[in-house]
């Protein structure tokens, strides 16, 4: 199984590059190139705006596997760590709450009884 930054990471850069390309394709065929100058602005202003937009689309991606993993994690009933804390905490609660309450066990080869244990 793919651990989460993995995926997040390959998401991310397909996304980018996927970005990049479609505004790099706009700014090419709605812009006329006559010089040197204007091909250097066009190049510089779509690396801007493809950075721009990319960034945006990465937000959405993380976003989106936030919602995801949250959802993941709701329908399993919540997070491992803590259920396996709590159950923990509950065990050991009635492991402490049964020894408060027994009186310890004779020992019959004992010369000690709980009345006379010092």
């Amino acid at each position: 199984m793919i651990s989460l930054p993995v995926a997040r990471l390959v998401l991310n850069v397909a996304a980018s590059i996927g970005v990049s390309r479609v505004v790099n394709d706009i700014i090419r065929n709605n812009t006329n190139v006559v010089t040197t100058a204007d091909s250097v602005k066009v190049w510089t202003g779509a690396i801007v705006i493809g950075s721009m937009v990319a960034d945006r689309a990465m937000d959405h991606v993380n976003e989106t596997i936030d919602g995801v993993v949250a959802w993941n994690e709701k329908r399993k009933g919540g997070d491992l760590g803590d259920k396996l804390a709590d159950n923990v905490e509950n065990i050991a609660n009635k492991v402490e709450d049964k020894f408060k309450s027994e009186k310890p066990p004779e020992r019959p080869d004992s010369p000690y009884t709980s009345d006379t244990a010092p």
